[in-house]
């Protein structure tokens, strides 16, 4: 039983995300197929970066974040394709062109290793 509060709002939302992924360990755990194996491979990590990109020109939640980006996409869309697809147990795409980026938060980290995603993008 779990005797924490119950979170509103974004914080909520969060975790809910969260419990879902946590949730997706188990098919991984018993083979050796990796989250970018199982999501669909290159074509789907292309249209999971779309979709984000999208959302970021459309929803007004996060204008302050696009702001901050140029104007034209592309780059940052490259670049978080070759990140996901490596960090996901594909193609190292983004390490052999950029080297490793150690900022991915320890959660992250730990939730990919318990994904089996063990390539040394993000341990």
């Amino acid at each position: 039983a779990n005797d924490a509060p119950p979170l509103v709002g974004t914080s909520y939302k969060l975790i809910s995300h969260y419990q879902q992924l946590t949730n997706l360990t188990k098919p991984f755990a018993m083979t050796t197929q990796t989250p970018y194996g199982a999501m669909g491979r290159e074509q789907a990590i292309l249209n999971l970066v779309d979709r984000f990109y999208f959302y970021m020109d459309t929803l007004p939640e996060v204008a302050g974040i696009r702001a901050i980006h140029q104007t034209d996409l592309s780059t940052a869309k490259e670049k978080l394709f070759k990140f996901l697809s490596g960090c996901l147990g594909g193609p190292n795409l983004f390490i052999e062109e950029f080297g490793h980026l150690c900022c991915v938060p320890a959660t992250c980290r730990l939730r990919l290793v318990n994904l089996n995603v063990t390539n040394g993008c993000c341990t």
